[in-house]
């Protein structure tokens, strides 16, 4: 799979969206549903990288859009990213999930080599060599996985170590989800019903981050702009972003938040 592993040294433009981002001990709340579409800086940077993909708040969703095989090239790369501005604490446990809508690209002759999808990237900001992507993504006909409609979680820490795992996707629409526990991650795609593991207990020790640290966060779309694949235009696009502690984690604070009451009323 082709990644960028510069990513975090690109320059960066602001320009995102906001629905709310409330203060919580252990963390941050940051809930963004892309319904007012219209663009602000108060969550977002917006980083386009090698290529002219475009990540747009319309419709109320965020849509990427491939200009296709814009570089003249096979292979190249469009990649188009929201990086959110609150980074996620390495020393707090907490959990992201994400709406994701990928639908078959719309031509009469199949590629020989193509990808494209939207994905979650988590990436020490102090090493950009240390990286997780969580995607969904169609392609894949030049992976020895041989899987054109997929789930996948890539891991690299200092360009090495690299984990791919696959697993077969139906149709086009599910949720992805990250949990990150204070020492390991897991991932999760819903389609219908209930979560399923993707992978599980993915050590970050290794990442050399400590509890001071967070992850930076990116959300977005990428494609390798093959024409036959993408010329024609893709649906592809993410709604509904969500970053809070961990469930038990908001169980506290809600049971805090009731007790605090109580105390109050019987004063």
């Amino acid at each position: 799979m082709l990644r960028i592993n510069s990513l975090l040294g690109c320059a960066v433009c602001a320009a995102m969206v906001c629905v709310s981002l409330v203060s919580a001990s252990l963390g941050q709340a940051v809930v963004d549903d892309f319904d007012d579409n219209a663009l602000n800086s108060t969550l977002w940077d917006y980083v386009v990288l090698d290529g002219a993909g475009a990540l747009a708040e319309t419709n109320q969703r965020l849509e990427y859009t491939s200009p296709g095989e814009n570089n003249g090239a096979p292979g190249d790369e469009n990649a188009a990213y929201y990086k959110l501005k609150t980074p996620a604490a390495y020393g707090s446990a907490w959990m992201l999930t994400l709406d994701v809508h990928v639908e078959d690209y719309n031509s009469s002759v199949p590629p020989s080599d193509y990808e494209y999808g939207m994905e979650i990237g988590i990436f020490n900001p102090a090493d950009s060599g240390d990286r997780l992507w969580l995607g969904r993504y169609r392609g894949y006909d030049w992976h020895p996985a041989g899987i054109d409609n997929s789930w996948c979680v890539y891991k690299a820490t200092d360009d090495s170590d690299v984990i791919d795992d696959f697993t077969q996707a139906n149709g086009s629409d599910g949720t992805m989800k990250i949990v990150w526990d204070g020492a390991s991650m897991s991932m999760y795609y819903r389609e219908d019903g209930a979560f399923q593991v993707l992978m599980t207990g993915v050590g970050l020790s290794d990442w050399g981050m400590s509890s001071g640290d967070a992850f930076d966060i990116l959300v977005g779309g990428q494609d390798t702009a093959h024409p036959t694949a993408l010329d024609e235009g893709q649906n592809l696009y993410a709604d509904n972003f969500e970053l809070v502690p961990e469930p038990a984690t908001l169980a506290l604070l809600s049971f805090g938040g009731l007790a605090m009451v109580r105390r109050r009323r019987s004063a």
